[in-house]
């Protein structure tokens, strides 16, 4: 049985995927917007340069449910990501022995553990992206009723004569 992913498919009717399209812009517009790249005085961010990379990728993801709340947040992430991508290297790049080796991947997988809970806290993980998307699809109130469907749903709830 074939199911559809609710957003990841396209509408073969042009007018209906147009307002659909319309819809998403004027949501996406009317969402406060964040410069994500003016960071709070007094915060510490370890690589700029990661920090950049995660922007550049929440705006290619098209993460727009983000605030300016969570510019902390993404701090936070960036800096674990750049904490995590030392202990990688030093894995790759220096000779360790068995004890040191075991004590870093020991922080490497509890980094890794803390990316995922923070990506769940942002919901830039992919199930909790999944779960924005149907919500955002299935919201009744995004629902937009013309004249014609307002009727027959008047008629169905009225019952038959």
């Amino acid at each position: 049985m074939n199911k559809k992913i609710i957003g990841t498919h396209t509408d073969s009717n042009v007018t209906r995927a147009k307002q659909k399209q319309e819809l998403a812009e004027e949501f996406k517009k009317n969402l406060p917007q964040t410069d994500f790249t003016d960071l709070p005085i007094g915060v510490r961010l370890h690589n700029e340069l990661m920090y950049k990379v995660l922007l550049k990728e929440l705006e290619q993801l098209g993460a727009s449910h983000l605030i300016g709340l969570d510019k902390f947040a993404l701090i936070e992430l960036s800096n674990t990501l750049h904490h995590l991508n030392r202990f990688e290297n030093m894995l790759v790049d220096e000779e360790l022995d068995l004890t040191q080796e075991i004590k870093i991947l020991q922080q490497r997988n509890t980094l890794t553990q803390t990316v995922d809970r923070q990506m769940k806290k942002l919901m830039l993980d992919p199930a909790s992206r999944r779960e924005l998307i149907e919500v955002v699809n299935n919201d009744i109130s995004n629902i937009k009723l013309d004249d014609e469907d307002e009727n027959f749903i008047n008629s169905l709830m009225a019952g038959v004569n």
